[in-house]
This record gives structure tokens, C-alpha cells and sequence, in this order.
């Protein structure tokens, strides 16, 4: 009798090309989470070379990624202050292979700051 064992030989690939998007308004409390990113692995199922586990590649003070792939916002937005946009790399590995992706994330500005006078005082002259 042969056995043939499964070599890790096929690296995760990510859903949606790799590519995923999240819109968070500024106002969101953290933390919060946004979104699960998901891969999948060629390899035979239920081995170590099947088994994946995610980080984030760039590292963002307002955003977590656990190993399990759950993106959670961490630190608090403020569109006015440019919290706008984030792209964050994300890495999918098996333990031997990787594979990258992306997640975009956009930052919707609320109606939040009152409105301000730049003077105490103004004055107009009508006629």
C-alpha cells in the first residue's frame, strides 16, 4: 500500500480577488467590528498546509486584525482631521506560503462639528 501525503504547494487566495471594501462612518465607537476577511487554501483539507491565519502587513493604530481574520476598529475617526481613507495590507498565510490583499477602508464624514464664528462680534451698517 502507497500513501501519498499532500505537500503545502498551493498558497491561500483571498475572496474577492483580494481586494475588500468597508465604509465606517466618523462617529463609529470603537471598538467595532467592520468586517471578516476570508482566503481559502488549495492544500488537502483539515492539515497544517490548509490551515490559515491572517495579520495586517501595515500597521494602523485604529485598526486590529485578528489571526482569525475579524477586522476591528480600535481607535476612534475623525474626518476633519483626515481620517478619510485607509488602505491596509492584509497577509494570508499557511504557514510556509503567503499571499497578500487589501482592505480599503473609507471613512464617511458626519454632521458633527457645530458651526463657529470666527469674531464675538460683527457689525453692519443697512441703509
Amino acid at each position: 500500500r502507497v500513501s501519498v501525503l499532500d505537500a503545502n504547494d498551493k498558497a491561500p487566495v483571498f475572496d474577492n480577488n483580494g481586494v475588500f471594501l468597508v465604509r465606517v462612518n466618523e462617529t463609529t465607537k470603537p471598538p467595532l467590528e467592520l468586517l471578516i476577511v476570508t482566503a481559502t487554501d488549495g492544500d488537502e483539507e483539515n492539515t497544517d498546509a490548509s490551515s490559515i491565519t491572517f495579520s495586517l502587513s501595515s500597521k494602523d493604530s485604529h485598526f486590529l486584525l485578528t489571526s482569525t481574520g475579524v477586522l476591528t476598529l480600535v481607535g476612534e475617526l475623525d474626518f476633519d482631521a483626515g481620517d478619510t481613507r485607509f488602505t491596509l495590507v492584509v497577509t494570508a498565510s499557511d504557514g510556509t506560503l503567503s499571499t497578500n490583499g487589501t482592505v480599503n477602508v473609507l471613512v464617511v464624514a458626519e454632521n458633527d462639528n457645530a458651526p463657529k464664528f470666527d469674531n464675538t462680534t460683527y457689525r453692519v451698517t443697512v441703509s
